[in-house]
């Protein structure tokens, strides 16, 4: 049974490093709340953000929102009414990088910046507002209102907030639209401001972190969104333009898996995600930046709710990309026929056993994995049979790899990574082979009646490089490197396995008196295991 958590791991918001990859956020939610979605067509902004600012304890205040707004915009508040808002620039139309926010013609938000935030402030409430977007050049010192020769970017009229509300506000999407690739779900990508009602400014309790997320990336079509290696998505089909509510997520690292209809799924992690704080977590920027003006590339932005260190702006933070694992047991070693895995103290793989592999899961990059073997009745790891350090150098941002567990406990038994991949081209197979019989020589490895070389003296605990090849069935011989010998011929039947990867494991021993005979079994990226055994005669 496959059991990740995500407590396995530690990384500080201040490791966040920036990604140039896409990720989604979602329509549905674990924790429901009320969704408000305006529907007003607004303000968008553009490139990317070059902020060095690029830890989780970003320049977050507010002074432009609060100072710079003229006398008009809070004399017009019904009875004085506020309500409280966060207000997110994630327009990534280039031809608005940076823009002037407009209240009734008095400033309210002066060089806002795209992918940054204003933290939550007061707006007026219970009254009609007209929201102008400008450029960046609009209001200067000793000039805080509107002009008639002020270029506007758009429009909002009749925008009211309700009294005591707490709302977050996305400016997103693009000037023209004919400009710019379509959304593939066949949503409107022109500018906008999409509305949150019951917002938090703060988490519900001070035991988790509170995290809303939003789709705001114009040509990413529909997305699943998966949790910490899920069964299920927690949440499916979000479009382009909508909110999921609030999730409340315990202090850990937690990884994303983002799947988007028709695109292979891409893998994102947290920062270590610190208690009572809220967030909103925004898909930003293009898949294509070719196909959008060149326009910023796509990732996820977290944005703080609360200021958490000085300055005027909050700064959205990229989430960065996580890597894969499939970890395969390949050690014939009776003793450990059947273990328990954890990694940094968390259980990961429960009755683990000869021959078996997990599928590929998504796991924090840059992280230190330390590795305990139990047995598989032991109540936790106090007690491993073995333990081994992967170092977080090891497993790199968007890398993909099989870890081998092979060899005899107390002699040479080792967990053995290598890199790997998950597909393959269309019509081909991808192949590793990886030597995990202890007594076995070093061999080579062919097919296809010598044509193909798949492995040359390839020595016990190794990795041949990774090969491509149709997808033909053929049969592959095993013989010693040394002097030619014969191990074994085995028949491949590649055919039922186009565009898949295979780690191959020669596995067992050539000790005919041990119970784990010596054999080749070819691993899927989901897991599956089948041996492959002798050609018909």
């Amino acid at each position: 049974m496959l059991d990740h958590r995500s407590t396995i791991f530690n990384m500080t918001w201040e490791d966040a490093m920036s990604t140039s990859l896409y990720g989604v956020v979602s329509k549905k939610s674990w924790v429901l709340v009320a969704l408000l979605s305006l529907g007003l067509i607004a303000a968008g902004c553009g490139d990317d953000d070059d902020d060095e600012n690029n830890d989780l304890a970003p320049d977050t205040g507010v002074a432009d929102v609060g100072d710079d707004a003229g006398e008009d915009v809070g004399d017009d508040a019904g009875d004085g009414a506020t309500a409280r808002a966060q207000i997110i620039h994630n327009a990534a139309d280039p031809a608005a990088a940076t823009v002037d926010v407009f209240a009734n013609g008095e400033i309210l938000i002066d060089d806002f910046e795209f992918r940054t935030a204003t933290p939550f402030v007061d707006v007026p409430a219970g009254v009609s507002l007209t929201i102008t977007i400008a450029g960046a050049d609009a209001a200067s010192d000793g000039d805080t209102t509107l002009d008639d020769d002020d270029t506007v970017i758009k429009e909002f009229t009749d925008v009211e907030f309700t009294a005591d509300g707490t709302f977050i506000v996305v400016a997103n999407g693009v000037g023209n639209p004919d400009d710019f690739a379509d959304n593939p779900s066949g949503e409107d990508i022109a500018l906008m401001l999409d509305v949150f009602a019951d917002a938090r400014e703060e988490a519900e309790t001070d035991t988790a972190a509170d995290v809303l997320v939003y789709h705001g990336a114009t040509d990413i079509p529909a997305v699943d969104i998966t949790v910490d290696n899920a069964e299920t998505p927690q949440i499916e089909d979000l479009t382009y333009g909508n909110f999921a509510g609030y999730v409340s997520l315990e202090p850990a690292v937690h990884v994303v898996d983002v799947a988007p209809e028709g695109v292979p799924a891409l893998h994102f992690q947290t920062p270590q995600l610190p208690p009572s704080l809220s967030f909103t977590v925004v898909a930003s920027g293009f898949f294509d930046p070719s196909a959008n003006q060149d326009g910023p590339a796509a990732g996820l932005f977290a944005f703080p709710a609360t200021p958490l260190s000085g300055g005027e702006r909050v700064q959205g933070i990229p989430l960065e990309q996580a890597a894969r694992l499939q970890a395969i047991h390949a050690s014939p070693d009776a003793a450990a026929s059947t273990v328990d895995v954890y990694v940094n103290d968390a259980p990961l793989l429960d009755d683990f056993a000869y021959l078996s592999a997990s599928p590929f899961i998504t796991v924090p990059s840059g992280a230190d994995l330390a590795i305990d073997i139990t047995a598989a009745d032991a109540a936790d790891n106090s007690s491993p049979v073995y333990s081994q350090t992967i170092e977080g150098n090891v497993i790199t941002p968007g890398s993909t790899w099989v870890a081998i567990a092979s060899g005899l406990i107390g002699d040479n038994f080792e967990i053995r990574p290598s890199a790997a991949q998950e597909v393959a081209p269309d019509g081909e197979v991808a192949l590793q082979i990886f030597h995990g019989a202890p007594d076995a020589p070093a061999v080579d490895v062919t097919a296809a009646d010598g044509a193909l070389t798949l492995a040359e003296d390839l020595a016990f605990g190794n990795y041949s490089d990774i090969a491509t090849t149709a997808a033909n069935d053929v049969n592959v011989d095993i013989t010693a490197a040394s002097d030619g010998s014969a191990v074994a011929t085995v028949a491949a039947p590649l055919s039922g396995f186009a565009g898949q990867y295979l780690t191959v494991v020669a596995r067992g021993t050539l000790d005919t008196d041990d119970d784990a005979d010596f054999g080749v079994t070819a691993f899927t990226a989901d897991g599956t295991a089948a041996d492959l055994a002798a050609p018909a005669q």
